[in-house]
């Protein structure tokens, strides 16, 4: 009974909030994926993709991105339930449903459980890998066995589950002794764990080529042995202590006050205890690698914006191996009213603190901002654009839409963009969209008031000086639908606020550049530039 008190508790919070539509970023690549069964970038995951097919025919409910957010919501709502499973292991019944409830709203596994993303996929196979640690001796074999099976398919589903597996391999280790798996045992594991991760056998059937998908995988694109390379900073001490401190201010944000004190306790206390001394040290290696070690290794400033967005994920782990411990402070407690209020306490309060910030049920700023998009560049363009939203955006579009038209999104680093839209603009009609003044005039591309004609959120580059079009109420064609999480200072936000402002900041150049005299252009640029002001201009 239990066990459907926390799966539930925690599946309608996460579809009460989730996105209705399309959200921003990495989301609309893996919904493309999804329809498509085509990989999405590196390193590709297969898992997402056939999962992700599998449940929108199985639930052909409601628009597709929706439905490949509820799968995130049965995810992270699945994990929970795996890690109350765990903890009543070692404490009472009622104190960890509230532990695993703690997770599930814990800010960084709730805010990727209401989105089409992986995380929430991971959050389960890390769950699960900590509930088959510990069993009846006779289920050993089994165990070992599924084990293996969820860490290949947990690799595939995101490679960041290795820096979780010293844990896991340390208590298992342990819990072994004095008697090691049997070789007939190790065999059948390996066996599964390679049947597992063969899911990347997808990976070249569908790219058709076995060095490309060799390149996907390893993520060449980004940087084999780092998060992204293009985003790295030298390995310093102070680095490394600005990322300490930032990944303490954000755990300590993650999910309670509670949480890091009752985890120290937990692992005092259980030092102490020869039952659980292992298991504290599994999971404080757990913590220090997923945490601090890949901070570390990613040489990431979180103080740049869209590294602080890409390193969100990485406290999902840390978050989780937080709770692990802080049940066997818990266990510590003999009274069991106060472990209770103390359990309550943790789910409560990171309920409360996160639930304003991460309801997204009416938050339709990343779908406007693509059908917009969409809506206004005509069939058959030459599109030069910049940013996830847009880009995966509008191949999402594409793919959904197919009979509508065929659009070339060029997004390519390694190729010469002013070169390609020199030809590509030959035969169609050529935008640019999300690209600042300053870099398109370092692509050779002029933003003279006869080179680029305004339109809201594209901006078409003229073949010639007279060529123009005389529309000028442009604001007149875009919709940006208010959402109170455009007030937040969430990366996701960030980014479509920036995208409009930016197109409300050229509109004004371009206005001023072909009518001096125009009297107003001044406010209306300042306007744009003053994210309070955003949900009230945009209409």
């Amino acid at each position: 009974m239990m066990i459907i008190l926390v799966f539930l508790s925690s599946l309608i919070t996460y579809l009460y909030c989730a996105y209705p539509a399309l959200a921003p970023r990495d989301g609309a690549d893996l919904l493309k994926s999804a329809l498509t069964l085509y990989p999405a970038h590196p390193p590709g995951y297969p898992l997402y993709a056939l999962s992700g097919h599998l449940f929108s025919l199985i639930f052909p409910f409601g628009n597709f991105a929706y439905r490949l957010n509820l799968l995130s919501a049965i995810w992270g709502a699945a994990s929970s339930v795996f890690l109350y499973l765990w903890a009543r292991r070692k404490t009472d019944d009622i104190s960890a449903a509230f532990i695993g409830l703690s997770f599930a709203f814990s800010r960084s596994l709730w805010k990727f459980s209401l989105l089409p993303e992986m995380y929430s996929t991971q959050a389960f196979f890390l769950s699960l890998l900590l509930y088959l640690l510990e069993g009846h001796p006779q289920s050993r074999p089994r165990r070992l066995i599924l084990s293996a099976l969820a860490i290949g398919v947990g690799i595939v589903n995101h490679q960041s589950l290795i820096f979780s597996l010293p844990a896991f391999a340390y208590l298992w280790f342990k819990n072994s002794q004095p008697e090691a798996p049997h070789s007939h045992d190790l065999k059948w594991a390996g066996l599964f764990f390679l049947f597992g991760i063969c899911l990347y056998a997808y990976m070249p059937i569908e790219l058709q080529s076995i060095p490309i998908a060799f390149q996907a995988i390893t993520r060449a694109q980004y940087g084999t042995l780092e998060l992204f390379a293009g985003l790295a900073q030298p390995a310093s001490f102070h680095l490394f202590f600005k990322q300490s401190l930032y990944l303490a201010q954000q755990l300590w944000k993650s999910s309670s006050p509670l949480l890091i004190p009752l985890s120290l306790i937990g692992f005092c206390l259980a030092w102490k205890n020869p039952r659980e001394k292992n298991s504290a040290v599994a999971l404080l290696i757990g913590l220090l690698i997923s945490g601090p070690g890949f901070l570390f290794l990613s040489r990431m400033d979180a103080s740049n914006w869209i590294a602080k967005s890409a390193l969100e994920p990485v406290f999902i782990p840390a978050t989780f191996f937080l709770c692990a411990l802080a049940v066997l402070g818990l266990s510590a407690i003999a009274s069991k009213p106060l472990r209770i209020f103390f359990a309550a306490g943790l789910a409560l309060w990171a309920f409360e603190s996160h639930f304003p910030r991460l309801s997204h049920r009416d938050d339709f700023t990343a779908e406007d901002y693509v059908e917009d998009l969409f809506r206004l560049l005509p069939p058959s363009s030459a599109v030069l654009a910049r940013g996830d939203t847009a880009v995966f955006g509008l191949k999402y579009e594409e793919a959904l839409y197919p009979a509508l038209s065929s659009r070339l999104i060029h997004s390519d680093v390694d190729l010469n963009p002013a070169q390609w839209l020199s030809q590509a603009s030959q035969d169609h009609p050529a935008f640019v969209l999300g690209i600042s003044f300053p870099e398109l005039t370092s692509l050779g591309i002029p933003t003279g008031p006869n080179a680029l004609t305004p339109c809201a959120l594209v901006q078409k580059i003229s073949s010639s000086a007279g060529a123009k079009i005389p529309e000028r109420n442009f604001w007149a064609l875009t919709v940006l639908r208010p959402s109170p999480q455009l007030e937040y200072p969430d990366s996701y936000a960030h980014d479509i606020r920036k995208s409009f402002a930016l197109a409300h900041a050229q509109d004004s150049i371009l206005d001023a550049q072909e009518y001096p005299a125009l009297s107003d252009w001044n406010a209306r640029w300042a306007a744009a530039l003053d994210p309070e002001d955003y949900h009230l201009v945009l209409k």
